[in-house]
């Protein structure tokens, strides 16, 4: 029986049990997305824009997880999944991830590789490439009062052309030391060795971003101090044109928003955003601080934003 949930503001009709709160909004009319099983085609039809794990024409593509499924995305509405192989957790994560960012950038939400918190001044995004500490700063938010939002991907659309966070799953993925730092006892470990830890204080209707946090791979060279006396070693704030840069570069599968059709969308919302919502370098913290500390330092410059106090 097909259930109902809600994702990145989005109501999806899924086959698949999926670990996402479920839809309380109105019951009548078609959702936002279907995900059934079926079966997909091997191939899509020239002239196919292809890639190794993944090809599309206009409205469509064809993802693979090879050896074990296939999905065919279509029209940021339906997903088709076929699957022969691979446990359950492992063709789940490549739903929830690599899947949905497909279907989010068909329907011109730009899918950030970023988590977030609510907050009182709005949402808070943490940017950051895999293993750069964005689900353990979240995690770590969130036992000192936060409501996680998401912890990899978060959808950003314009509302009005404010910059709008979209929440994704209530759910923290961790290595076991950072669920032995943030106290939350031995879990199994799924087939990438990291623990899916469910998290119940979640925000799921979407939320006016705030601020963005940078979990750069190396200092930014351009970066003015911003709320920082420690010698440049705390939080420092980066101009407009390096927040843009940054934006695109840490859109979740990026290299598909041309072939989709959405670079000119893409653009479009990270020029906004970069405009118009600051965007701070925290590598100095990354670097000199454990997480705990980090966060309680981030958690006083969040309270220092316009609107912002304490949480917790």
């Amino acid at each position: 029986m097909a259930l109902d949930y809600v994702a990145y503001g989005l109501r999806i009709r899924s086959a698949l049990p999926l670990p996402l709160p479920s839809w309380s909004g109105p019951q009548q009319g078609r959702p936002a997305v279907d995900v059934v099983f079926g079966s997909t085609p091997a191939r899509l039809p020239p002239p196919a824009f292809r890639r190794r794990r993944w090809e599309c024409v206009p409205g469509r593509c064809l993802l693979h997880l090879p050896g074990h499924a296939r999905c065919l995305v279509a029209d940021g509405r339906s997903v088709v999944l076929e699957r022969w192989g691979g446990t359950e957790d492992e063709v789940e994560h490549w739903l929830l991830t690599t899947v949905l960012a497909a279907l989010l950038l068909q329907r011109g939400i730009i899918p950030l590789h970023a988590g977030a918190v609510e907050t009182s001044a709005g949402a808070a995004l943490f940017l950051g490439a895999s293993g750069a500490g964005k689900s353990t700063l979240v995690g770590t938010l969130v036992g000192m009062g936060y409501t996680m939002m998401s912890d990899d991907i978060t959808g950003v659309i314009l509302e009005d052309e404010a910059p709008i966070a979209l929440p994704g799953l209530p759910r923290l993925r961790l290595k076991q030391d950072s669920l032995d730092g943030l106290c939350l006892g031995k879990h199994q470990p799924a087939y990438d060795g990291k623990t899916r830890v469910p998290v119940e204080r979640f925000r799921a209707p979407p939320l006016r971003m705030a601020a963005c946090y940078l979990l750069a791979p190396e200092p930014n060279g351009t970066a003015e101090q911003a709320g920082c006396t420690d010698g440049g070693a705390g939080i420092v704030r980066v101009s407009v044109a390096d927040a843009l840069r940054w934006l695109c570069w840490h859109t979740y599968r990026r290299r598909r928003a041309g072939p989709f059709g959405q670079g000119k969308r893409h653009l479009q919302v990270a020029l906004r955003v970069a405009a118009h919502v600051p965007m701070f370098d925290i590598q100095g913290l990354r670097k000199r601080l454990p997480p705990v500390a980090r966060a309680a330092r981030i958690a006083a410059h969040l309270a220092s934003l316009p609107g912002g106090r304490r949480t917790g």
